[in-house]
């Protein structure tokens, strides 16, 4: 229990007149997700949570290049075993928010922004070289059935950041619904996939996926291929036997798939 006498003794955020870390927590829980049903249901739903709010910040930085120049997170990580906003924890391994820092931080980035009713496309571009490639569009629901579907040719300068699309997408069902933006650079190899909720997700009809995972031996190690027959995000994997360090991960297929 994240109440408990150890548990509040290894959360370091306290303070007179401040509430605690752990309700902090629990606060932004209760605004996004379903509520925990035990210890390791709060633990995964936390580090999602934190995931999103990290991402949603720097997000937000990068589409402002020029008044924001740069950003750093808190926090890297641990040297002992604490509730934190590290994102790797004091044994090494990764939380949610450090596999979430590859894309969100990747030198050409694509986000999504749901505002004024409409949904903007933004692409930062941190490289030294203009960025050309296209932008896909779409409204699918859990089964991937694409209702709504639009394809743009950008172009992005160098060491700019610029919304290249704004579209008013209609959805009949927001809860069972969601929006895809897949990004492509200008030989049509496939960059970085996002999707957006227009519900909080513990509002959204979540069907249970059935989650497929493969497991291929290479000369570098063993490569996992996790797929599922439904609209599934916030897959994570773990073993009993040993702690898993992904060294990359490959952008799913071009087509829709449950890899999100």
């Amino acid at each position: 229990n994240c109440f408990s006498r150890v548990m509040e003794g290894h959360q370091k955020c306290v303070g007179k007149d401040k509430p605690s870390g752990n309700l902090k927590i629990l606060m932004y829980l209760a605004d996004n997700y379903l509520y925990p049903v035990n210890f390791e249901t709060l633990v995964y739903a936390s580090q999602l949570l934190q995931s999103d709010a990290i991402k949603y910040g720097v997000e937000h930085f990068r589409r402002n290049r020029g008044y924001t120049m740069g950003s750093v997170y808190w926090q890297l990580s641990d040297c002992w075993p604490v509730a934190s906003w590290s994102s790797v924890d004091s044994f090494g391994r990764y939380k949610a928010l450090h596999f979430a820092a590859r894309k969100f931080y990747a030198p050409v980035a694509m986000a999504l922004f749901n505002e004024n009713g409409g949904l903007s496309v933004n692409i930062a571009n941190e490289t030294m070289a203009q960025f050309c490639g296209r932008v896909r569009l779409f409204v699918s629901d859990a089964h991937f059935n694409v209702k709504q579907e639009i394809t743009v040719d950008v172009t992005v300068d160098a060491l700019t950041s610029a919304d290249v699309m704004t579209e008013k997408l209609i959805l009949d069902d927001p809860y069972n619904e969601f929006i895809c933006a897949d990004l492509y650079d200008a030989d049509g190899n496939f960059i970085m996939r996002q999707t957006e909720l227009l519900t909080p997700p513990k509002h959204f009809e979540w069907e249970k996926p059935d989650i497929c995972v493969k497991m291929t031996d290479t000369s570098d190690g063993v490569e996992v291929r996790v797929s599922s027959d439904v609209f599934a995000k916030g897959i994570y994997l773990d073993s009993a036997s040993a702690a898993i360090f992904l060294s990359s991960i490959i952008p799913p297929a071009c087509e829709i798939s449950g890899c999100m």
